[in-house]
């Protein structure tokens, strides 16, 4: 029933947790929906007199009241050859290019999501739309590779023709987009667009230019040619940047729902006020902590410890009794895991739309 390619790491790590699950029925499995078991907080007892598919809708459903979370949107895609599900639905047997996902552990944002279920297919979020998307371009395993400067340099210079035509001032593109996939979340400064331009000019590798070591080296590979590669940067009409799916379209939308850890695209459906969701995406304006997490603010950042400066957040751990002699995580009983939920009570649409934030509810079908 499951198809997972064994070069996709992230999704047989999410399996591997699942997989020691405790079901109270044997037709649990027939299900598949033992590979949901991290997210649950109960036992999986789907009603069996339903079709496979309303089961495993419901228990995607039941994953996201009970998790507290919206991680569960973060695996989902628009699929063209699946019309047995919603679009925020999760098909995990599907293939998948787009390595946008983060670790499940740090999928905790700040405010409480706000989530209702209007009947089978639409589900209603509250969130904050960032913006529409005006241009976007593909990018590929040679713009982020070390070892073949040549390459490298021709696919930006394709990239830089394509932003001029799709008319991105050139004042700070590609040079700043450059510099942001190279120097994922540093600050980006005058001296460093000048150190980048005279690299480039030179026609010298990036790393041996800005002296990067072996180990920076591998954390860039990592990071980026199995990150961000076969994924699409995309430009907005408010001028931010960001990556997303290649299945993402001019004239897709840009949004952060309450709950969420990461941004997402939505698909403004013919002739109807909903929405399909296309995929998470990295957005520039919230790609570096806190912002990443959820929907903060720009005035403010948070922290979990009172000492430090900045807004402390709220935390609600729960206590989960495990055997100390047996430390393999496999083996810990699926409803155990830990499931630390980081929350500040007072971050709600109220709240957001007080500081002027154009809070909206969006329809997902």
């Amino acid at each position: 029933m499951l198809h997972v390619s064994s070069s996709d790491g992230f999704r047989i790590s999410v399996l591997n947790k699942g997989r020691n699950a405790l079901c109270k029925d044997e037709r649990d499995k027939r299900f598949g929906l033992r590979e949901l078991a991290p997210a649950l907080s109960e036992w999986i007892v789907p009603n069996y007199e339903q079709t496979s598919a309303q089961a495993y809708l419901d228990t995607v459903m039941r994953s996201i009241e009970n998790s507290g979370t919206l991680w569960m949107l973060e695996h989902a895609e628009l699929s063209t050859a699946r019309h047995d599900a919603p679009s925020w639905v999760p098909n995990w047997a599907a293939s998948s290019n787009t390595r946008l996902q983060e670790t499940i552990g740090y999928r905790y944002g700040p405010a409480e999501p706000h989530v209702r279920l209007m009947d089978r297919n639409v589900l209603r979020l509250v969130g904050l739309r960032l913006g529409s998307i005006r241009a976007c371009w593909e990018l590929t395993t040679s713009m982020f590779d070390l070892y073949h400067w040549g390459r490298m340099r021709t696919e930006l210079v394709t990239l830089r023709e394509s932003m001029l035509q799709d008319g991105v001032t050139v004042e700070s593109l590609p040079m700043f987009v450059f510099l942001q996939i190279v120097f994922f979340g540093t600050k980006v400064t005058r001296e460093g667009l000048d150190a980048l331009s005279t690299c480039i000019s030179r026609n010298e590798n990036p790393a041996e230019y800005f002296g990067f070591n072996e180990w920076e080296k591998i954390i860039f590979l990592e990071l980026h040619r199995y990150v961000l590669h076969n994924t699409k940067l995309y430009y907005t009409n408010s001028g931010d940047l960001g990556n997303g799916p290649l299945s993402l379209l001019p004239d897709d939308q840009v949004c952060v729902f309450l709950g969420a850890s990461m941004a997402s695209i939505i698909r403004k459906v013919d002739d109807y006020p909903q929405y399909r969701l296309v995929g998470p995406c990295l957005h520039r304006r919230h790609d570096r902590d806190p912002t990443r997490s959820g929907l903060y603010p720009h005035d403010w950042k948070s922290s979990n410890d009172s000492h430090l400066p900045g807004k402390p957040t709220e935390q609600d751990i729960e206590v989960i009794e495990v055997d100390e002699n047996d430390t393999r995580e496999e083996s810990r009983r699926w409803d155990a895991v830990y499931d630390g939920k980081i929350r500040d009570p007072t971050l709600t649409p109220e709240y957001f739309r007080a500081k002027g934030l154009n809070i909206q509810y969006f329809d997902l079908v």
